[in-house]
């Protein structure tokens, strides 16, 4: 019996024992750990969105981020630095250019991808590429992409030197001063303007920087000829006989120019063996022989056999009268002389050194191996014009 009631005793110790050490676990837990979870609120596998951090409590802060990841951590804030901002690195500048401490001009060349001007040496982006500068003719440069001629020398802006055919944006890059749908073309400047470079010139010829004619361009006086031969507002072939000085072989009759002086070369009558047109007087060499010319009524002709009608006058084609000095007339054309003054064929009015075929043709009425030359009368002589006159001076109607 008293066993009995001691085993009682003894399990009922234990007991108590244990309720009392599950009580202090629990109280222990509930200290550690706050509040601890209401039941209803017990985070689920997964769910974050109770266990955030406060922002002191990040491991890594702005302040803290090195040079270059702060970089990116402006690149991501959109807060680059415009030019002149300080930096110590490229990736925090807009130019993507650090130098000496500030943002400086970027060096991307044209056609580079940009999504800015502080990116390109030409501080001009465009649809996302670097394009050319717009700094005008004698801009203080540095560089040839800032300039709107792409040309910089001297660190001053000059005219571009982009030949015919060349790629252009603005017509101030190309040497011809003049671009057409993205490509430098032909100049157009007219004969007797002031030029630095042919391709400037409308027909490609500029001389001692001046836009010259070649035969049959209009002209006003001599100089505006290559062929120093300006007649009725067309430059026409010259009369520089062998010998004479030249720069041209427009100046000289027998169209060759060497060494500054005007060549002996006979052109070639029709029939005769050739290799150019040049050779022959007709200016028509066909399978090596030359033959009558082409040229039309009122075409530009320095001889007969230029013309298919076979008469020049004037420096024009044209179908010659017969009329002789003092028969009445009613056109120029039924004159020999081709002038028809008052109903009256008179003198003609060509200029020594001018073509001819025939004296009527010549204000000194001599026709000389089909070029006018110098009159024969002596002192005292009546005369209208000096060509007339042996010593080439007519005063009071009379040589003298």
């Amino acid at each position: 019996m008293f066993n009995k009631k001691v085993l009682i005793v003894f399990v009922s110790i234990l007991l108590l024992g244990l309720v009392f050490t599950i009580g202090c676990v629990k109280e222990k837990v509930s200290e550690d750990s706050g509040e601890g979870f209401a039941p209803s609120e017990n985070p689920k596998l997964g769910d974050t969105s109770s266990l955030e951090m406060d922002d002191t409590d990040r491991s890594e802060t702005q302040d803290d981020i090195t040079v270059d990841d702060k970089s990116n951590f402006e690149l991501v804030k959109g807060t680059l630095g415009v030019l002149g901002s300080s930096c110590s690195s490229h990736k925090i500048c807009l130019s993507n250019n650090c130098a000496n401490g500030l943002c400086v001009q970027g060096t991307s060349p044209r056609f580079t991808l940009c999504n800015s001007n502080d990116q390109c040496i030409s501080n001009n982006c465009a649809n996302g590429l670097c394009v050319q500068g717009t700094s005008p003719m004698g801009s203080v440069c540095g560089h040839n992409d800032l300039c709107i001629t792409n040309n910089c020398r001297n660190q001053r802006c000059i005219q571009g030197s982009s030949s015919l055919g060349s790629g252009c944006m603005y017509k101030e890059e190309c040497l011809s001063n003049n671009c057409e749908n993205e490509v430098c073309v032909q100049g157009n400047l007219s004969v007797g303007v002031s030029c630095n470079y042919n391709d400037q010139c409308f027909n490609n010829n500029c001389l001692n920087y001046f836009c010259v004619g070649y035969r049959g361009d209009t002209c006003v006086s001599n100089s505006d000829c290559t062929s120093r031969n300006c007649l009725r507002g067309l430059c026409r072939d010259g009369s520089t006989i062998d010998g004479g000085r030249c720069s041209h072989n427009d100046e000289c009759r027998s169209r060759l120019c060497q060494n500054n002086l005007c060549s002996s070369r006979t052109l070639l009558n029709l029939g005769s063996a050739c290799n150019n047109n040049d050779e022959c007087l007709s200016r028509n060499c066909q399978n090596n022989i030359c033959v009558q010319g082409t040229l039309d009524i009122n075409d530009l002709c320095n001889y007969n056999e230029e013309c298919a009608v076979n008469s020049c006058y004037g420096g024009a084609c044209y179908v010659q009268g017969t009329l002789s000095l003092g028969s009445r007339c009613f056109q120029n054309n039924q004159c020999r002389s081709v002038n028809c003054q008052n109903n009256i064929c008179v003198q003609g009015l060509l200029l020594v050194g001018n073509v001819c075929t025939h004296s009527d043709h010549c204000v000194s009425n001599l026709c000389q191996n089909n070029f006018c030359i110098q009159g024969t009368s002596t002192r005292g002589a009546v005369c209208g014009h000096n060509n007339q006159c042996a010593s080439n001076l007519c005063q009071n109607s009379r040589c003298v």
